[in-house]
């Protein structure tokens, strides 16, 4: 049986795993929710309503220059 190779996460799911509590599954602070709501909005929908995954340029768009860089 052979294994299946997966690419590594994107900038922005990277950065969702990090700034989300495990217990509450929310996100750690107030900017970091701001940043989840400006990924969402702008990461889309695919015709069965399920979010697409996070990219690496939606994550450039959405973070400051210089800013949380990973």
């Amino acid at each position: 049986m052979s294994q299946e190779a997966r690419a590594p996460p994107s900038l922005g799911d990277l950065f969702v795993r990090t700034h989300t509590s495990s217990q509450t599954h929310d996100a750690l602070d107030d900017q970091s929710r701001e940043y989840f709501h400006k990924m969402k909005d702008l990461v889309g929908i695919d015709e069965h309503g399920t979010q697409l995954p996070l990219s690496d340029e939606i994550y450039r768009e959405v973070m400051p220059p210089g800013g949380m860089d990973v």
